[in-house]
């Protein structure tokens, strides 16, 4: 959550909580600049943190599934497998 704060000289201190803690402010004039600004700064802290999610996720979900393949080819593909499949599906599902 961005704080916006009215410095003494009479303009605002925008401030936003970036990714891994940092902090980044910005000085504005007038109070709604300050608040727009901080909201398209956590905008995209958000769509960068979702797109790394994203990755992590497909990353882990193609290595499962060339693992499941592989076993599928073998016929070794037990009901724990099965069940983990399924479980991603319904993930994949979900989020969409």
């Amino acid at each position: 959550m961005a704080s916006i704060r009215q410095l003494p000289s009479g303009n605002y201190q925008a401030a936003v909580l970036l990714a891994g803690g940092t902090r980044t402010t910005q000085t504005f004039p007038d109070e709604n600049t300050a608040l727009a600004w901080a909201i398209e700064m956590e905008t995209e802290r958000d769509r960068l943190r979702d797109q790394a999610r994203n990755r992590s996720v497909n990353v882990h979900v193609t290595a499962l599934l060339a693992k499941l393949a592989h076993l599928a080819d073998k016929r070794q593909l037990t009901v724990e497998h099965r069940d983990r499949l399924r479980a991603i599906t319904r993930s994949i599902r979900a989020a969409s």
